[in-house]
């Protein structure tokens, strides 16, 4: 964890050369729960599915989450509308969907900025 991938460049202070992003994937989380817990890979994985599970459990059943220190997640509804099809050019109906919004907390907000 903590390294870049993709680009050759330097990296410094664990921040992505501008332009380059990365993703913390389920592997790198894994190892970070087995690191900081003291935790075997297979319990620190079934804790990560654990809450995954949770909160997937949660938004179906249309709740918000707030978490302290990180921010308010909410479902939120999509109405169908029309679009279309960049390919054919032929237009489409977009259906209607849930999705989760994530309002970042006042805290991390504030540890976001304080590097700067």
């Amino acid at each position: 964890m903590g390294e870049w991938k993709g680009t050759a460049q330097a990296v410094t202070a664990n921040k992505p050369p501008t332009g380059i992003t990365s993703t913390l994937g389920r592997a790198e989380i894994t190892q970070v729960f087995c690191e900081k817990l003291s935790l075997d890979k297979k319990t620190a994985s079934n804790v990560l599915e654990t809450l995954v599970d949770s909160l997937v459990d949660r938004f179906k059943q249309g709740k918000s989450l707030k978490i302290q220190g990180l921010g308010t997640f909410a479902v939120h509804e999509k109405k169908s509308r029309p679009g279309l099809n960049p390919k054919t050019k032929e237009k489409v109906t977009v259906p209607s969907r849930r999705v989760v919004r994530m309002r970042p907390s006042p805290t991390l907000q504030k540890r976001l900025n304080d590097d700067v």
